[in-house]
């Protein structure tokens, strides 16, 4: 097994054996569902990302989709690339609460991406990844009646490791526009942060 994902699951399990469970209660905003929608995604990529998730008494459910995302970091890094663009971006994923405002996911994702290898030619691919996240919500703005608020801002950190690509043979050799040979394999995402802004459903019941 990588041995990233081995370090992953090492913290991540740390993390569950540290973080004491609330008090045998029903934890507040149980049995609602909210919608989200990523802050950071227009203003660092270009793109959007929207998400549902459900909140059960210890069980969360979501389900993410984003869309015509942009790495200009990425190409940067690797000046052989004319752009890398992720065409969406969409999977599950299931977690367990510790607390009203903390879960742990794991969660598996689908991406499309197209890379410009060179002015004439760029490549398609789809990769399958699978990964951890830790979610803390901290509510704000006006309460309800019953004391809940029904909006919130999501902190993600995340870690998605590539186990499968549709890149024939793993990776593809093109000539970059200053006439340099040059391998471009599929893209890994790895670590990253996200802030969303959310609302959640049915306070009032």
């Amino acid at each position: 097994m990588n041995k990233t994902i081995l370090t992953i699951s090492g913290l991540l399990t740390a993390l569950s054996l540290y973080s004491q469970p609330d008090e045998k209660k029903v934890m507040e905003y149980s049995g609602k569902w909210s919608i989200l929608s990523g802050l950071l995604q227009p203003v660092l990529l270009q793109g959007f990302n929207i998400a549902g998730t459900y909140l059960g008494e210890r069980f969360t459910f979501e389900y993410s989709h984003g869309m015509y995302l942009k790495y200009p970091s990425l190409v940067r890094k690797d000046n052989g690339l004319t752009y890398l663009n992720s065409l969406y971006s969409t999977g599950p994923g299931v977690g367990y609460r510790f607390k009203k405002t903390l879960d742990l996911r794991f969660e598996v994702k689908v991406h499309q991406y197209e890379a410009g290898l060179n002015v004439t030619q760029s490549v398609k691919y789809t990769n399958l990844d699978c990964g951890f996240g830790i979610y803390s919500r901290r509510y704000i703005f006006r309460r309800k009646e019953n004391g809940l608020k029904p909006f919130f801002l999501e902190h993600s950190f995340r870690y998605w490791q590539n186990i499968y690509s549709t890149l024939e043979n793993g990776e593809i050799a093109y000539i970059d526009n200053m006439g340099k040979s040059r391998v471009h394999k599929p893209h890994n995402i790895g670590f990253f942060y996200n802030l969303s802004l959310g609302y959640t459903f049915g306070l009032n019941n």
